[in-house]
């Protein structure tokens, strides 16, 4: 059929053919027709929903499949699931920074200034940099925000800007996540802004704070955070780099890496005993020119062990790096072709998650764990920590018998114990119990450190025949029941204000069903009429691309490709008949023997 307009809001029919161009469509075809196939709300909101988790339109469409039994009950197909996808993304288009501000914006008003956030522009009017918390991350902060660990991701938005998680640990030796940025680049402007920032809203600096090697957060720290905040290297960043730099000949089970394990992860060794220990092996294995164990040596201040053992809870990322595994956690969520809408909605599924695991612990803290003791220390142990903390308490409680007396003195009112430890060779330990306040202190400094007692103090309680751990030992990242009841009501207080505006802003409107209307109650905010915020330029970053690898990065990864028999050769490689090299060879002989005879 041809229509054309014909004037006077009438149309004409100029040509009509009455037989189909195709064959009518059988009963089992009548799925593909246009006419049957529909993305409904419902469709709709399971593909939004897939992608916060990191499941994309074509897997999201055969998990469906699987939740409606066929293809033909889906009512709609793959290429529907990538359209709803493909516009979405169209519906945020140029409006995206605009409309994340927004949506901060409503929840600073809906949770009474609880939920904060600041960023900037260009000239231009462009989104440069951006900082967020809600009010749980700001509780988060208040109680486990003595130790700060601070480190960049990539590739988790469009625009690849550099996402900065602030990650703490929590009451359960677990990964918690109190605030986050998004940065177009990774310079000393940038961080000293973030930094300036995150002091502001939080309202107290940390004790410690822990970074990989960033230069531009190396130097912005110190002129930043306050004196009494330590700034220190992640050992695991540092450890991790030792293949590379140094071969595998020294690294994995070698005896250098044997000898070095000793003093540099021994938490009981001084700094001189470091010095003396690292220039020994060194020389020792003729390692002594090498130019990166000398760069690395220069900073040891700020990575071994050995020099902050006197910080407060320094030790608790002594080895592993919590923002790296962050960084691999948020990567479950978030994908690099994201708008900014997305990655936050991605980002508030993700942080969902790891409150919901919070939660879970903290159930399954109510429950007695198992006793390997018959003391009664054990037993008051584990009604104070947390499970995870506790199983660490009760291998200290356990390693207890392992100790021998040396000397015990009591002086105004302080019992002086000299103890040796039969797992630490040529040391004496000192513990001092104070009779009165049954306080303790010792030598190795463990509750300091990471704030539980260590087996030396469990020796010397029980031989002073105290039974209980003494409350000046509860450090509160390590007990039970850390927020209080006012804090409890407080965050309840504000999720209800939170939800009554979401309330009062959906009876605005009646739902839809445009595609437009769906996206817009999906991602909370519509694009205002005129841009206010300019999405971010295209940033190129460290790490927004593939980087270069090295020959021993190259080799592992090839090891993750199965090996497949080549035609041409026929030997197992990582080639084919396309690019094998005889097959190459002979097309240059070929090539050479043409010329020749021209």
């Amino acid at each position: 059929m041809v229509v054309k307009f014909a004037g006077m809001e009438r149309y004409s029919v100029s040509k009509f053919f009455e037989k189909h161009n195709h064959e009518l469509a059988s009963e089992s075809e009548k799925q593909f027709l246009r006419s049957n196939r529909c993305m409904t709300d419902l469709h709709m909101k399971f593909v939004f929903d897939a992608n916060l988790t990191n499941i994309g339109p074509t897997r999201a469409f055969t998990i469906f499949k699987a939740m409606c039994g066929s293809y033909g009950d889906v009512g709609a197909t793959a290429v529907d699931f990538k359209n709803w996808a493909r516009d979405i993304k169209a519906f945020i288009g140029k409006h995206d920074a605009d409309m994340i501000i927004q949506k901060f914006k409503d929840k600073n008003e809906t949770t009474d200034n609880s939920f904060a956030y600041e960023y900037q522009t260009d000239s231009s009017g462009h989104l440069t940099r951006i900082f967020w918390v809600d009010a749980r991350g700001r509780e988060s902060y208040d109680l486990f925000g003595d130790v700060l660990s601070v480190d960049a991701t990539y590739r988790t938005n469009k625009y690849s800007m550099v996402f900065v998680p602030f990650i703490g640990i929590d009451n359960h030796g677990k990964s918690i996540t109190f605030a986050a940025a998004l940065l177009d680049k990774e310079d000393t402007t940038n961080f000293a802004w973030l930094f300036e920032v995150f002091l502001r809203i939080m309202g107290r600096p940390p004790k410690c704070i822990i970074t990989d090697q960033c230069p531009a957060m190396r130097a912005v720290i110190p002129n930043i955070f306050p004196k009494s905040t330590i700034h220190r290297f992640c050992m695991w960043h540092i450890v991790r780099k030792f293949p590379s730099k140094l071969g595998t000949v020294f690294c994995a089970e070698s005896p250098f890496m044997e000898k070095l394990k000793r003093f540099v992860w021994n938490d009981h060794v001084t700094p001189a005993e470091f010095e003396e220990s690292w220039i020994s092996t060194l020389k020792e294995f003729k390692l002594e020119n090498n130019h990166w164990l000398s760069e690395i040596y220069e900073i040891r201040k700020s990575w071994i062990p050995a020099y902050f053992r006197d910080d407060p809870m320094a030790g608790l990322l002594r080895t592993t790096s919590r923002s790296e595994s962050s960084n691999f956690f948020f990567n479950h969520f978030v994908q690099k072709g994201d708008t900014l809408c997305e990655f936050y909605m991605c980002y508030e599924s993700a942080i969902e998650k790891q409150r919901y695991t919070n939660k879970k612990l903290n159930h399954e803290d109510k429950c007695m764990p198992k006793l390997v003791t018959i003391k009664p220390i054990e037993k008051d142990a584990a009604t104070v920590y947390t499970r995870a903390i506790f199983y660490k308490v009760q291998d200290e409680i356990k390693y207890s018998v392992n100790m021998e007396l040396d000397t015990c003195t009591v002086v105004d009112g302080v019992k002086k114990f000299m103890i040796k430890d039969f797992f630490v060779k040529d040391k004496l330990f000192e513990v001092d119990v104070i009779l009165d306040t049954q306080n303790v202190t010792c030598s190795c400094k463990m509750f300091t450190r990471i704030g539980y007692p260590c087996r030396h103090a469990f020796y010397c309680l029980s031989a002073c025949g105290i039974h209980k751990i003494p409350r000046d030992l509860l450090s509160k990242r390590c007990v039970t029941d850390v927020s209080g009841d006012e804090d409890l009501l407080e965050y309840v207080l504000l999720e209800l204000k939170s939800l009554r505006g979401k309330i009062q802003e959906k009876s605005k409107k009646k739902p839809t069903n445009s595609k437009s209307d769906v996206a817009e109650r999906l991602i909370g905010v519509m694009p205002a009429d005129v841009i206010t915020v300019h999405p971010p330029h295209q940033s190129n970053n460290k790490g927004s691309r593939k980087r270069m690898l090295s020959s021993l990065e190259k080799s592992l990864d090839r090891r993750k490709i199965p090996t497949r028999i080549c035609k041409i050769c026929g030997v197992p490689a990582l080639h084919d008949s396309r690019n094998c090299p005889l097959k190459v060879d002979e097309v240059i002989e070929d090539t050479t023997g043409e010329k020749e005879n021209a």
